[in-house]
């Protein structure tokens, strides 16, 4: 597998990623591209990577600049929203386009848990540019769960907490307020896979379950025994749930 560093702009700023390649790949390769989840980086697609590689496929992932309390721009969370980490899937979507390794026809968008519910709006705002789409533990549920908090934009306050661990800002909520997910996925017509544990009590699996009928050509699969985000190595279901249907789609 080899590693090359590779960034793109994002307005004034540049959001900063990897470009892992086959070791002996050969003309344009299909690509994945990774979006992470909340507070995390793009290191935690490094676990899904080696196995994309060794199959055949690029892997892309890179930090939401505004995404991570561990990423490149500090604890900027409160500039962020799913929209922001949507506009910049697209531009990282563009850089890879133009890349003469990589075929632009086979572009897949990879998203966890916030980062899916980024990967899916990208994929639903710009649907020629992507070949598919996989989400795990997608959080489709993130307009519901905000308006059901905080009951009108009014009230939504400058910055709030998330989980007791993340301080986000009120364009974090405003942004997904008025968002239809169901009439807003409904424009990505090419396939889809929704990955979910059966054990996440963070995203119920039944709003990938629900997501699945959102989509015109989508399946949804309810791991077992596995939590949000299926930490730590991938689990061996999930990996050749995720091989097979980029094997037949890409």
């Amino acid at each position: 597998m080899r590693r090359n560093p590779l960034s793109f702009s994002c307005g004034e700023n540049e959001s900063k990623g990897v470009l892992l390649l086959p070791d002996a790949a050969e003309g344009k390769r299909p690509c994945v591209l990774y979006a992470h989840e909340l507070g995390s980086t793009h290191a935690s697609g490094t676990r899904w990577a080696r196995a994309l590689t060794e199959a055949g496929f690029a892997f892309y992932a890179f930090d939401f600049r505004n995404g991570s309390p561990l990423g490149q721009n500090g604890h900027a969370l409160t500039e962020m929203s799913a929209l922001t980490e949507r506009d910049e899937l697209l531009r990282a979507a563009e850089m890879l386009s133009r890349r003469p390794e990589l075929d632009s026809r086979r572009l897949c968008l990879y998203g966890v848990s916030q980062g899916g519910m980024a990967a899916a709006l990208a994929a639903a705002a710009e649907p020629e540019r992507f070949a598919f789409l996989v989400c795990l533990n997608a959080a489709f549920d993130l307009p519901d769960a905000l308006r059901g908090r905080f009951g009108t934009p009014e009230r939504v306050p400058e910055r709030f907490r998330l989980f007791d661990r993340l301080t986000v800002g009120r364009r974090y909520a405003l942004d997904l307020w008025d968002l239809d997910p169901a009439a807003e996925l409904a424009r990505f017509p090419k396939p889809v896979l929704l990955l979910h544990g059966k054990e996440d009590t963070l995203v119920s699996p039944s709003v990938s379950e629900r997501a699945a009928r959102w989509f015109p050509r989508a399946e949804a699969l309810v791991l077992p025994g596995l939590a949000h985000g299926f930490a730590g190595a991938p689990p061996e279901a999930a990996l050749t749930a995720l091989l097979a249907f980029l094997k037949r789609n890409g």
